[in-house]
């Protein structure tokens, strides 16, 4: 409390100077997210994170203050969370004049922020409400330092939240990028793992749809399941390079495990990558060819390591598997074609969302915002567009409205929003701005082929 009244009081008295030395800036979410990561999982909270690999590795800023805004926000989350997820997102939003934009969202499923009380949010000694800081504690004082830090980084912070249903944090800086060395992990181009097959088994959803967005990105076929026994009838008739198991999701104990072993007999020579919340190794037979044990949150590196030492252990390897025709169907395209044009400036969605959508038979083009996907619809007509709602430049709702204005109803496409941990009410607020569906990210395959369905098919 007392180094946070400090350091609010130099902030007002314009004394708060900023160190510019080179930093990585995934390590320094990582390790907050390490610091953080007990006090969610003592709660039974899932705590997730995602990276755009299109953000530089090394950047030149004063990594303690962001550290600091990052424990504020992340700590806040998990704290006012009682049950569900906190899930954080980072993204490239710019780059102005040498310094590129970074957009952070932290968004949980807590208990949310009454209407009349979020433009007070981020005064100093000011909390949501008198009941909650006698519940939860603290000064109030965070989200003010935190919101002064920022614009002091060249950036803003703020907030979207509803009583009863979650909040969404978000904030942005302004930093130099450093140069650094190549990151092989990073790349969306990786040989020795594209084509392979992977079985996800994870019971909470966000998990498993971020953990298959990487996959998809390093153009990894993937299978998704929630439970043990879903994923133990899809063995029986499928073949998998590896497993990527959650050991406390249902049907994933040690005695499970052994059943399954016995019900599949290849079963036993699939490597497995375990994913935790403890330190403590689960109990298994000691037939499992267990190549890794990550722990919660996972690391992109981590997992990427652990891959490559399942494919390259693998002799002989193991053939890839088609999808399940539930997941992807590859004659999708031609029985239902359309010209799709994606609207997403986000370096990872768009290359997950192009995987997609070449599994279910169809090419798509790619506009990096709102103004660029304006002038490649004057160009060119497109039957749908899957569409970003916060891109810069032009955004998604504004270069929906230009798009009414210049196109007349039966020439224009059908455009979906698409917007990342959805609040309740957006779907119907999107569509009120005139867009014609909705999906949240990350996208469920159900989810965007049902949108694909309901755009009428192109005809020659």
């Amino acid at each position: 409390i007392i180094n946070d009244i400090l350091d609010f009081s130099k902030i007002e008295a314009g004394k708060m100077t900023l160190e510019h030395e080179p930093f990585f800036l995934r390590a320094c979410l990582q390790g907050v997210l390490e610091l953080l990561a007990p006090i969610a999982f003592q709660k039974n909270l899932e705590l997730l994170f995602q990276v755009d690999p299109a953000l530089p590795a090394m950047f030149v800023g004063d990594v303690s203050r962001l550290r600091q805004i990052l424990v504020n926000l992340i700590n806040n989350a998990i704290k006012f969370t009682l049950e569900g997820e906190v899930v954080v997102l980072v993204t490239k939003r710019a780059v102005e004049d040498d310094k590129t934009i970074i957009h952070f969202a932290i968004c949980d499923t807590g208990i949310g922020i009454p209407e009349d009380r979020i433009a007070n949010l981020f005064e100093s000694f000011t909390q949501a409400d008198v009941s909650t800081a006698r519940f939860f504690g603290g000064t109030g004082l965070g989200l003010a330092i935190s919101k002064r830090l920022a614009e002091l980084m060249g950036g803003a912070l703020w907030v979207e939240s509803e009583a009863g249903y979650g909040s969404n944090f978000y904030f942005t800086v302004a930093l130099k990028v450093e140069p650094s060395p190549d990151q092989p992990y990073l790349f969306a181009e990786q040989p020795a793992l594209q084509g392979k097959m992977m079985l996800i088994v994870d019971d909470n959803a966000s998990s498993r749809n971020i953990l298959r967005d990487q996959l998809l990105y390093w153009d990894i076929q993937t299978a998704v399941f929630a439970t043990g026994s879903e994923a133990n009838q899809w063995l029986k008739t499928h073949k998998a390079d590896a497993l990527i198991l959650d050991t406390e999701a249902p049907m994933m104990s040690g005695a499970i495990l052994s059943d399954m072993m016995e019900q599949v007999p290849t079963f036993a020579q699939i490597p497995l990558i375990l994913m935790t919340t403890s330190a403590e190794r689960p109990s298994l037979p000691q037939n499992f060819t267990v190549i890794a044990h990550l722990k919660k949150p996972i690391r992109p590196d981590s997992l990427y390591d652990a891959l490559l030492h399942a494919v390259g252990d693998a002799s002989p390897p193991i053939a890839p598997a088609e999808p399940d025709p539930g997941e992807f169907d590859r004659t999708m395209g031609l029985k239902h074609p359309l010209r799709i044009l994606i609207a997403e400036d986000n370096h990872i969605n768009q290359i997950v969302l192009l995987r997609m959508l070449e599994r279910l038979g169809y090419r798509a083009a790619v506009a990096n915002d709102g103004q660029e996907a304006l002038h490649m619809l004057q160009q060119q007509p497109y039957d749908l567009i899957l569409m970003d709602v916060q891109m810069p430049n032009l955004d998604g709702t504004a270069a929906t409205k230009l798009i009414h204005e210049q196109w007349p109803q039966g020439e224009r496409p059908m455009i979906v929003a698409m917007t990342a941990y959805a609040l309740k009410g957006d779907r119907e607020r999107y569509l009120a701005l005139g867009m014609d569906n909705y999906i949240s990210k990350p996208i469920a395959v159900k989810k965007l082929v049902d949108a694909l369905y309901a755009c009428p098919p192109h005809i020659e």
